[in-house]
């Protein structure tokens, strides 16, 4: 399987997530230090935007744009990752030359990094909201695997992610969390 079915899979579980806070959640911490749920969600539908620009040819630049979860933001982040992946779907969109984060390369590695952000902003998501993570085992497997073979366990600084966090016997989310830098209970 590719990493946009893997990513299709993913993001629709998240649409899920995001369908399922409770009203009195919006405003509590999650694990990301100093981002209540809004933040985010804001922040994944941001995402979405950004990988939408890269599927069309525009180089990874950090940050994310400025944008609006409305006033249902489950149907925001749905019509968002719809967009986007309808742009990774188009032919060779995965395989142009790109500016990355650690020089030029394949779009599909920015992809990649995608799936780890929807990921673990879903696991994030989940645990700040008690809700069950759910995700595919297949597209968690795989982005771990892609994880561990492209962002060292020590992160350098233009990393975004802490460094990775050892943990016994996990469920694969929670071990893909731990990976990038998040402490599973």
């Amino acid at each position: 399987m590719d990493v946009i079915a893997y990513d299709e899979r993913a993001g629709l579980r998240l649409a899920e997530l995001i369908a399922g806070i409770p009203e009195d959640a919006w405003e509590s911490g999650t694990p990301c230090e100093g981002w209540s749920v809004r933040d985010l969600v804001t922040h994944v539908v941001a995402g979405n935007v950004k990988y939408r620009g890269i599927a069309g040819g525009a180089d990874f630049e950090p940050g994310a744009p400025e944008v609006s979860i409305g006033a249902d933001p489950a149907a925001t982040y749905m019509e968002t990752l719809q967009d986007m992946l309808a742009a990774w779907r188009v032919p060779g969109a995965l395989d142009r030359e790109i500016g990355l984060p650690r020089g030029r390369g394949r779009a599909e590695v920015a992809a990649w990094i995608h799936l780890a952000e929807t990921l673990g902003h879903g696991w994030d998501l989940a645990t700040a909201t008690g809700q069950t993570t759910g995700f595919d085992d297949e597209a968690v497997g795989a982005c771990l695997a892609d994880c561990r073979g492209r962002i060292p366990p020590e992160r350098p600084p233009m990393i975004p992610f802490r460094n990775a966090v050892y943990v016994e016997a996990a469920p694969l989310i929670d071990q893909l969390a731990a990976y990038l830098g998040r402490s599973p209970a």
